[in-house]
């Protein structure tokens, strides 16, 4: 009868390989590359070597699920190869073990690399779902390049160029999600690159339409800056006045503030001469000033909605009570555009992604947490965007 200490020390190997194994790995078939050692289960064995063979099965399952790594290229990974390697390591010895008869070692060394094994996949998992996400990100992009080219194409302007590398660009990403469909992980890194470089193609021959389809609607884009930016100066104008003289910042509101207003004038002149081209190719020059001052109002409009926030967390029951109407408020008009045919699904992610961030800003607020203002202030901004789609919409 086998000692209690030796059935201890295999109830402890048995429990370790469960935790260590993935699911649905331990009653997965066993096909290996080294049948010598798997292909088939001893018979008339000792339980130690039947914990053996068993975890040299799995261990080999695991190396195939893991063996696409010894092609791929990650220097961004190195750990994730460093992991592999150790698996690899471990899974040597393992084998040697196993044939030589020495099973407790042979389990001790299996578990060690079914551990790096564990690691390596988890790793390659999280890869997978980096890429995805990325892929996800780009059918907005390509959804608004679509817009853009159809616009320059109802303009008259030569977009052949454009289609061409739009259709390049959305078939070498569908060809990077196939290869994660597939596993095939060293081609989805491969394919991955060549569809960003069709990316930053696209990019530029977009930029370009823009700038024809803005030369193309001169009058249109001019008088919308002057509408625009008329409003954006009266702001600054306001925040200045209520500004201490005194704050560190004024000096540069103050000039960010007179650069604008300098081009602004140059560009209503242009705009009052009939030179609307003229205007347009300055605005393009003056690129830098005009994002400058964007940056600024909103870095000014951000602080003022903090101190809003500020005030409204001083009654939080006032203010749940606001956010709770205007979240009921914005859930009807959705339905109501979902009544009429309308796509809402991105309108109701935002909602209940606004839902979630006010739950956790009164929680944090109830406990004087002073985080709780960016998940409020980020409610806020989604749910003003589902109100502001609703509106359009309706």
């Amino acid at each position: 009868m086998m000692p209690m200490r030796r059935w201890t020390a295999l109830l402890l190997s048995v429990v370790l390989v469960l935790s260590i194994v993935p699911l649905g790995l331990g009653s997965a078939s066993t096909t290996s590359p080294t049948p010598a050692i798997t292909e088939q289960s001893p018979t008339n064995t000792t339980p130690e070597e039947e914990l053996a063979h068993r975890i040299v099965s799995i261990v080999e399952r695991l190396h195939n699920m893991t063996s696409v790594l010894e092609n791929m290229s990650l220097p961004e990974n190195a750990n994730i190869m460093e992991r592999y390697r150790l698996a690899e390591e471990y899974r040597v010895r393992m084998e040697e073990a196993y044939r030589s008869g020495d099973y407790p070692e042979a389990v001790t060394e299996g578990i060690l690399a079914m551990h790096q094994y564990k690691i390596v996949l988890r790793s390659m998992r999280q890869f997978r779902e980096r890429v995805r996400v990325s892929v996800e990100r780009v059918e907005d992009y390509l959804r608004n390049a679509r817009r853009i080219i159809i616009k320059c194409d109802q303009a008259g302007m030569n977009t052949t160029p454009a289609w061409e590398l739009f259709n390049e660009t959305r078939e070498a990403y569908k060809l990077v999600m196939l290869d994660l469909k597939e596993r095939n992980f060293t081609k989805a890194e491969e394919d991955l690159k060549a569809a960003k470089d069709l990316r930053m193609k696209l990019d530029e021959e977009l930029k370009q339409l823009r700038e024809g389809l803005a030369y193309t609607n001169a009058e249109k884009i001019v008088n919308g800056f002057l509408k625009r930016g008329q409003k954006a100066i009266t702001f600054m104008e306001n925040v200045l006045a209520h500004i201490n003289g005194t704050a560190h910042n004024v000096t540069l509101l103050q000039e960010r503030l007179s650069n604008f207003e300098e081009l602004y004038d140059r560009v209503k002149e242009m705009s009052e001469a009939g030179n609307y081209t003229g205007a347009v190719t300055l605005l393009f020059e003056e690129r830098k000033t005009i994002r400058e001052f964007q940056i600024t109002v909103k870095h000014v409009l951000k602080k003022a909605r903090e101190k809003k926030i500020k005030e409204k967390l001083k009654d939080l029951r006032a203010f749940g009570k606001e956010i709770r109407e205007r979240l009921k408020e914005a859930t009807k008009g959705l339905e109501k555009l979902k009544r009429k045919g309308i796509n809402t699904r991105g309108a109701e992610i935002k909602l209940k992604a606004a839902a979630q961030e006010f739950r956790a800003g009164f929680e944090l607020a109830k406990r004087r947490d002073p985080s709780a203002k960016v998940h409020i202030e980020l409610g806020l901004k989604l749910l003003h965007e589902v109100e502001d789609f609703i509106v359009r919409n309706l």
